[in-house]
């Protein structure tokens, strides 16, 4: 280590520290992302990537899901997202735009009498972009 390396440059990022960010016209919390795939670039294109989301019974992830694809005004349609990568005070160390080109899927789970877990319904977008370290 440097002499001016602080401890939290030597610590790997971690797959829990993260917040994804919708535009707040989408109205999409960053609280109920539950998990993401990170961007992936292969044969000189970007692959698609999923978010699983949470659902809690009075904020309706599904229906905020459901507006995204049902809508006929174009201006409401997810454009893209901001993935931030934490140290861990809480300190962003990383960034990323993801450009939507398309949102391939929405899956809003599947039901069963025999299981207890939480729903987490989930979308699979094509990306047109991923620019790390974006600075707004």
């Amino acid at each position: 280590m440097k002499k001016n390396e602080s401890l939290t440059e030597c610590e790997p990022k971690r797959k829990n520290r993260f917040i994804i960010t919708f535009p707040k016209e989408y109205d999409i919390d960053s609280w109920i992302v539950n998990t993401s795939t990170m961007p992936k670039y292969t044969n000189d294109k970007w692959e698609n990537m999923e978010i699983t989301f949470k659902d809690p019974i009075g904020y309706s992830t599904s229906e905020r899901l459901y507006k995204l694809v049902v809508t006929k005004d174009k201006s409401t349609i997810l454009t893209q997202f901001t993935i931030d990568m934490l140290d861990p005070t809480g300190v962003l160390v990383e960034k990323w735009l993801i450009g939507i080109q398309e949102i391939i899927s929405i899956d809003f789970g599947d039901l069963d009498y025999s299981n207890t877990d939480m729903l987490n319904p989930k979308i699979i977008i094509k990306p047109s972009y991923c620019i790390l370290n974006f600075k707004d």
